[in-house]
């Protein structure tokens, strides 16, 4: 690592294993209080009917999650960020243009300047693509054999371009795919980024379908009690009660699928902060008269070029020695 860098690295691991164990402090409390919660619910349910437990609690439980959740989303969010930073950094290298730079030997921290730019291009989806015209870097893009710079930075520009935004157009399948996350337990998941929020999830979406199910089981349950001794009053008043809040968790829980969808493969991956990051960083350093390297040297659109024409020519390869293999078996058969 480029030994300008080691001190802001530290500091962002710093900040970044204080969000995974506040993660883990809030995922405990949830687990644990929602354990207590049904385990009080069963219990009191067993001596005497009353809506506010049987029936009210669930349903505020189950908002409670929610609130949670979303915290929690905004700490992965925040987690990906940092890691994404940090794995800039590691990368990172330093071409000093001026011998005699305050920048040779002293500490480079850059990250609340980088933040700005990047919370700004939430607004202006152009502006990381524009920074990307004014960057100097030794090796911004290997590119292919024919990519001239042009070419390479135009490349650059439009992957980078493509995470910009509120809504960066990687995340457009986003409403087709997040719903695949709900039960992650059952089968191996495939991901671009951390997996952690998969699991969190799964454990969420079941707590939500336990105290929703045990909501709507004790409302049936009362109707058809009290039905055989003359009706239940406020029956459709928790009737709709429930009905609203478990439509607004439905609501919630698309929310959270998106967000989930952009965590694993969309704009909020490791990966993709990290290449946010890159026009940024790069533009301050180039003020400092310090061109920057980077050690992953094609961007993924180059890399889906190579990916495209490898499986070309392993289709080739495979046709080739399936030929060959059938000229001789046919060489080898006897004669009729």
């Amino acid at each position: 690592m480029q030994k300008q860098n080691i001190r802001e690295y530290e500091l962002a691991r710093k900040e970044l294993f204080d969000i995974r164990n506040c993660i883990t402090t809030y995922v405990g409390f949830v687990i644990g209080g929602s354990g207590v919660a049904f385990m009080g619910i069963t219990l009191l349910s067993n001596r005497i009917f009353d809506p506010l437990i049987n029936i009210g609690l669930p349903l505020v439980m189950s908002v409670l999650l929610s609130m949670v959740q979303t915290i929690l989303y905004y700490k992965f969010t925040s987690h990906n960020r940092y890691a994404g930073y940090c794995k800039l950094l590691n990368h990172e290298r330093h071409k000093i243009s001026n011998e005699n730079s305050l920048h040779k030997d002293a500490d480079i921290i850059l990250w609340e300047a980088c933040m700005d730019v990047l919370r700004d291009s939430d607004s202006n989806v152009h502006r990381l693509s524009d920074l990307c015209d004014r960057i100097d870097i030794s090796n911004l893009c290997e590119g292919t054999k024919k990519d001239d710079e042009t070419t390479k930075k135009t490349k650059l520009k439009s992957f980078i371009g493509n995470l910009s935004g509120r809504k960066p157009v990687v995340d457009n399948n986003k409403n087709k795919e997040g719903y695949r996350y709900l039960f992650a337990f059952f089968g191996h998941k495939n991901t671009d980024s951390w997996p952690f929020p998969i699991y969190i999830n799964s454990i969420f979406f079941a707590l939500f379908v336990l105290f929703a199910a045990t909501s709507v089981y004790f409302l049936i349950k009362n109707k058809i009690d009290t039905g055989q001794k003359g009706g239940w009053d406020h029956f459709h008043y928790w009737l709709g009660l429930t009905i609203v809040i478990l439509l607004s968790q439905g609501f919630a829980w698309y929310r959270f699928l998106n967000k989930l969808y952009a965590l694993l493969h969309g704009s909020a991956t490791v990966d993709s902060y990290c290449w946010k990051f890159l026009p940024i960083r790069a533009f301050f350093l180039n003020k400092e008269e310090i061109t920057p390297e980077y050690l992953f040297m094609r961007c993924p659109s180059c890399n889906a070029e190579k990916q495209q024409s490898t499986r070309m020519g392993t289709l080739k390869r495979f046709f080739n020695a399936t030929f060959r293999a059938s000229c001789r078996r046919k060489s080898n058969m006897p004669p009729e």
